[in-house]
């Protein structure tokens, strides 16, 4: 029941953002379990407009539903808000899941992308060895991940936290060297970028899902979070 509150209450929070992934409607229809949706048209039309949002669009400006967390999200440069749907209990720590406009799904845990669906390569299931706390620094842990396409399944990395420098990025409404950045680096991709306020919160990261397509996301709205 409590599920289902919640994700009625993305489902207006989805209404309300600037139709440039898919369209909400679309979204909304996914998110009620309506399977009629997977057919190559849809799919066709998912893959063509999932990123549609130019920077500077209105997105920034959306109007926002209360008690709603949502995520600032880019991809290769085009934005859009992703709504807060449920979070996960697990072992390592709650993963929050975020549902975006044109379909995507989007999950994180401790700042660690464990999954994103929807976009040109997806990651479609991530698991973890461990999770700790970045602000540990200086960590080691073991990724495992399937990948499309190509549907290549339980790819592994070794994924080493180290403390990193501040970047500007698609960070929006804060000031980067008033946050403490660490680098997730593999030797397979472009490091990963998380940055975590005072209270030891990841605000923003970074993540490239292969050589090409790299997202960023980001708690939004932003708000003052500077780090000790």
């Amino acid at each position: 029941m409590q599920r289902r509150r919640l994700l009625a209450a993305v489902h207006e929070a989805l209404a309300r953002t600037p139709i440039g992934f898919l369209g909400a409607a679309l979204a909304i229809g996914l998110l009620a379990g309506c399977d009629t949706l997977e057919t190559p048209a849809t799919n066709a039309m998912t893959a063509t407009l999932r990123l549609a949002v130019v920077p500077g669009s209105p997105v920034d400006r959306a109007e926002l539903v209360p008690d709603i967390g949502y995520l600032r999200v880019t991809l290769n440069g085009a934005v859009a808000l992703f709504a807060l749907a449920f979070i996960d209990a697990d072992q390592n720590g709650p993963i929050q899941v975020y549902y975006g406009p044109g379909r995507e799904v989007l999950r994180l845990q401790r700042g660690q992308l464990l999954g994103f669906v929807g976009a040109p390569v997806s990651w479609r299931s991530v698991s973890l060895s461990a999770n700790p706390p970045v602000s540990n620094g200086d960590v080691a842990f073991t990724r495992h991940r399937d990948v499309a396409p190509g549907e290549r399944y339980d790819l592994i990395d070794t994924v080493a936290i180290r403390d990193g420098a501040s970047k500007e990025g698609q960070l929006q409404g804060l000031d980067a060297t008033a946050l403490r950045w660490y680098d997730a680096v593999t030797s397979d991709l472009p490091p990963a970028k998380i940055a975590l306020d005072a209270s030891g919160t990841a605000v923003y990261g970074e993540q490239c899902l292969d050589g090409e397509n790299c997202l960023t996301w980001q708690l939004w709205p932003p708000a003052s979070r500077a780090a000790p």
